[in-house]
Parts: structure tokens; sequence; C-alpha cells
């Protein structure tokens, strides 16, 4: 099965839905109110990737996605019907797993943007490789973070994303580049999905950036605890503690990653509490100050 342009960011977004509305503590964590911008941030994406233009970059994998939300609107609200659809057209793959990883990733977003935004004055966020995650539109449109910006790389995504912005008649993040991030007085990141898919050289010199200027950050990396699945872009514990060693990492970096890293695997014991084998093969660690 192939994977286009922006299979992965669609079912980033479109499977937060069905998985706020069915994982304890998401379902009753997460306001009415959030859960009915994000169903029509979904929706309204939904029409943009029927575009025909957009259509030519999906994937099987989109396809799927993109067919599921065209005859079946309601698809992504009932979340046994989406991941079981999806599943069959990956041949055995793990949606349930990936969704709440999804419901985790935002989750964190969300608790960690409204604290920073109770403990200061003045937040820029930007949030970096959003793909067409509801993190940045929400921070603008509902908690009223002005400065808000996003990093992408794939300019057809940006594209999308406006449209579905427009569409929505909400206020667009503004897209900025990496190298501007310092320019724009960036003082708060976000960063959920992207450094995996970076070399660990180059996730070395983005955190090394992000740890010596900007105070306030997010950042998810991948944790390689199974040696017998050889995950190149993960990290390795020896290689934590070298990183630590290196960069002089204060203490309340080494207390948040390990309250963090105890909080996810709580949160995937408790709701999918047979699927070890993703969270040994998938971990993430969150990395935040």
């Amino acid at each position: 099965m192939s994977k286009g342009l922006i299979d992965v960011p669609l079912s980033c977004s479109s499977f937060l839905e069905p998985a706020l509305n069915c994982y304890q503590p998401f379902a009753t964590g997460t306001s009415k109110e959030m859960k009915d911008f994000i169903h029509q941030w979904n929706y309204t994406l939904s029409n943009s990737v029927k575009d025909i233009k957009n259509r030519k970059i999906l994937g099987d994998f989109g396809q799927y996605v993109y067919f599921g939300t065209l005859y079946y609107p309601w698809l992504w609200q009932n979340y046994i019907n989406a991941s079981s659809i999806v599943d069959s057209a990956l041949a055995g793959g793990d949606m349930p797993s990936w969704a709440l990883l999804y419901a985790i990733r935002f989750k964190a977003s969300m608790d960690f943007l409204k604290q920073k935004q109770s403990s200061q004055q003045t937040i820029n966020f930007v949030d970096f490789g959003c793909g067409f995650s509801p993190i940045a539109v929400i921070a603008k449109n509902q908690m009223d973070i002005k400065d808000t910006y996003c990093i992408e790389l794939c300019p057809e995504i940006v594209d999308i994303y406006q449209q579905t912005a427009d569409k929505m008649g909400i206020k667009s993040p503004t897209f900025i580049k990496w190298n501007d991030v310092l320019q724009n007085k960036i003082n708060t990141i976000v960063s959920m999905g992207v450094f995996p898919y970076m070399t660990k050289p180059d996730q070395l010199n983005h955190f090394e950036t992000i740890y010596k200027n900007i105070p306030n950050f997010v950042i998810e990396i991948k944790y390689n605890t199974n040696k017998n699945i050889p995950d190149l872009n993960g990290f390795s514990n020896p290689e934590l503690q070298k990183i630590a060693a290196d960069m002089a990492i204060q203490p309340d970096l080494h207390k948040n990653t390990s309250k963090n890293a105890t909080k996810y695997l709580n949160l995937f014991c408790r709701n999918l509490p047979v699927e070890r084998s993703f969270i040994q093969n998938h971990r993430s660690l969150f990395l935040s100050r």
C-alpha cells in the first residue's frame, strides 16, 4: 500500500476526533466546545482534500481516509467503525494504538499551552511540523494566543491548511521558516511527530537550538527500547544520557521527561492493555520545560 504526500498528516488529524471521543480520560477531559471545533476542522479539511488537485497527492492510505469521510460523514465520530475500516485497508495495521498516540500528543500539547499561558503574560508560540493538526488554530482562535505560528516544510500541506482555515472562517496561524524562529522572538514551541522523521544529527541540532534559546518547549522524540528492531531515528538510553551530559541538561528537564514518560505508559496500559508491542516498538518521550 502506497502512502501519498499528505496521507500521514491527514490520518493524524482525522483519527484525533474519534480517539478523543473513545478513550478515557480524553472523552471526559476534553471540552465539548473543543471537540466541536476539532470536528468542524476535520469536516472542512476533508472538503479541502476533495479538491481535484489535492486528491492527486493522496496515496492508497489517504484514499481510504478521504473516501471514508466522503461516503460516511459520521465515520470519524464512530471510532470502532473508523479504525476497523482503515485497519482492514492496511492489512493488519494498528490504528487504535496510533489514534491513542494522537490523543496523547494533543492532550500533552494543550495541557502544556494552558500551563504556560497561565504562568506568563506573553506567549509567542509555534507548532513545529504542524501537518494538519488543529493545535495552532485552537491556540489562536479558542485560547486567544495572538502570536501563533506554524512551521511546515511541505507547501501542499500549508496550502490545504490555509484553505481549511479560510473555509471555516477562522484566523490562520502565520507560517514561518525554521530560520525565522529567533527573529520572531518565539518563546514557546510544540513539536509532535516531527523529530523522529529527522536524522539523529538533525534532531540534536534542532534540539540544541531550542534548548539554548527557547524557554518553553514540549518535544516528542522516540525512545528505542527494543534492540531487536533497529530504529535509526530513535534514541537508546545510553545515547540520551550522553546527550544530557554533553548539553548539561537542567534538572527540571529530567523531572518533566520522567513524569511525562510515566504518564504516557500509564495511559497506554490503561486504554489498550494488550497492545504492549506497540509501546515497546514506538515508545515516545516528551521532553518539556
